[in-house]
């Protein structure tokens, strides 16, 4: 990740002693944007509880369990080529029939839509045969035999990892709004002294401020050193420049915010 120091010590800006030869700590969790969070998190929830149940929950984990236990393969005709969409976002999809016997000692027809990548969908034709597996007691439940086609492991995998993600998302922004509080009843001012400040080319791109300041222990003063992804003080303030902070004693390095227009 490349960075891009902005520390204008080296434009003589003099900072006091105790601070001068401070290294640059690593970021820390800020206390910025609770609901950003929050409301990423109930927006994932929203896409898993609304897009999901309409294709089935439970069918994800039937037709994995039947098309790993009881797996037959078979050819089936490609009848229609369908894509959907335009630029980043299309979709494929290959629609396809086949035979599979019946108890009535005949064949029965199963048509079946499923989503592909598009590479392979270039590949197809109508009228073209292809490999599928299916579930010899659910014969509607098949997938394309090869190696990057959709599986419903797959979906099962992108099901958990969408509600852990959501989960983590909301319980960030509850306990960021949780140490704002606290931070609110308990927290002390000081001032404090940024003594470095820089930018990370990443996506999104981050700005961030490293200060100092000093807390009171019973061995003496103690002088902490955070850096905080802080956009507006990135843009406000220089290398040198006195802002004021707002910590929790028991544990300021961890929990310790900017006061805005101080």
């Amino acid at each position: 990740m490349n960075q891009t120091p902005h520390n204008s010590s080296t434009n003589e800006t003099v900072l006091p002693t105790e601070y001068a030869n401070l290294r640059r700590p690593k970021p820390t969790w800020s206390l910025e944007w609770p609901w950003a969070f929050i409301l990423t998190g109930l927006g994932l929830l929203t896409i898993l509880l609304t897009d999901f149940p309409q294709r089935d929950w439970s069918a994800p984990f039937i037709e994995y369990k039947a098309l790993t236990h009881e797996v037959k393969s078979t050819y089936a005709t490609v009848t229609q080529l369908v894509k959907n969409g335009s630029g980043k976002t299309i979709n494929c999809e290959v629609n396809y029939n086949f035979k599979v016997p019946n108890n009535n000692d005949s064949l029965t027809y199963i048509h079946k839509t499923e989503e592909t990548s598009c590479n392979y969908y270039s590949s197809l034709k109508v009228g073209q045969n292809i490999q599928i597996l299916y579930a010899t007691s659910h014969p509607n439940m098949s997938v394309i035999d090869r190696a990057d086609a959709p599986s419903a492991k797959t979906t099962i995998i992108s099901m958990v990892i969408i509600f852990i993600l959501s989960l983590l998302a909301i319980s960030r922004g509850l306990n960021i709004l949780h140490l704002r509080k606290k931070l609110q009843q308990e927290g002390k001012k000081t001032k404090a002294i940024i003594f470095d400040r820089w930018e990370e080319n990443s996506d999104p791109r981050m700005y961030y401020i490293a200060y100092a300041f000093k807390t009171s222990t019973l061995r003496g003063n103690r002088v902490v050193t955070r850096a905080d992804d802080n956009v507006d003080a990135y843009h406000k303030y220089q290398v040198g420049d006195t802002i004021t902070v707002c910590y929790l004693p028991e544990d300021p390095q961890k929990v310790c915010r900017v006061i805005k227009n101080s």
